[in-house]
């Protein structure tokens, strides 16, 4: 296994680093359960999956968001 490689993009001037000195933030998906509001833990639906994905997208301290 390489100890760094590139992200390829469409378009070569996005391409993206990875490894060695070159870090990339991204969120962990999939959360095998949720609390609400009420502190109560139920399991996530789809709907939760995709408020997750939007919210993660707006956050700028986060290179991607899937």
């Amino acid at each position: 296994m390489p100890s760094d490689f590139t992200y390829h993009a469409r378009n070569p001037a996005n391409n993206v680093r990875l490894g060695g000195k070159h870090s990339v933030f991204v969120p962990m998906t999939g959360a095998p359960f949720l609390r609400d509001l009420d502190d109560v833990r139920r399991n996530p639906t789809l709907d939760d999956l995709a408020m997750f994905h939007k919210l993660s997208h707006m956050m700028p301290a986060l290179h991607s968001s899937r």
